[in-house]
């Protein structure tokens, strides 16, 4: 996917469209291949990672995962029946530890990334959560993976 194109697929969830931006001219300054956009609501202990590879040879990103981390209380009260369904149906992972527990979704194309992020992923969380979130990205994170 072009930039241009991750930027109107989130436009939606994105609090600054200029935050996509920013991100990926970051990420081709420093040389990074991986970026992460976070939607982050500390206060409520759910946080969204939508992470991406960077293609520097044809200038585009790939997504790959939509990780999704619940802390704190938000464990406790969950409904772990509901959340194994989800993961199934979309072939992904629970993972947990301490105080956190959370899901990680491998997706491939932009059509998969759009079902998740504008269908499947708001009536999820609200089932899980038993209220309506919207959910906005307001962050950023890069890194380098090396192959």
């Amino acid at each position: 996917m072009k930039p241009e194109e991750v930027v109107e697929l989130l436009k939606d969830v994105v609090e600054d469209r200029r935050l996509i931006f920013m991100a990926i001219e970051e990420l081709r300054i420093l040389g990074h291949n991986v970026v992460h956009l976070i939607s982050s609501k500390e206060d409520e202990g759910l946080v969204i990672y939508i992470t991406f590879m960077y293609r520097q040879l044809d200038d585009e990103l790939a997504p790959i995962a939509v990780t999704i981390e619940f802390h704190g209380h938000l464990t406790k009260k969950m409904r772990f029946a509901l959340i194994l369904d989800f993961v199934k149906n979309l072939n992904g992972f629970v993972f947990g530890g301490g105080e956190s527990s959370g899901i990680l979704i491998p997706i491939s194309t932009g059509t998969e990334l759009k079902i998740l992020v504008k269908d499947l992923l708001p009536g999820f969380l609200s089932k899980v959560l038993g209220k309506e979130i919207k959910f906005s990205i307001n962050r950023y994170e890069l890194e380098y993976v090396s192959s």
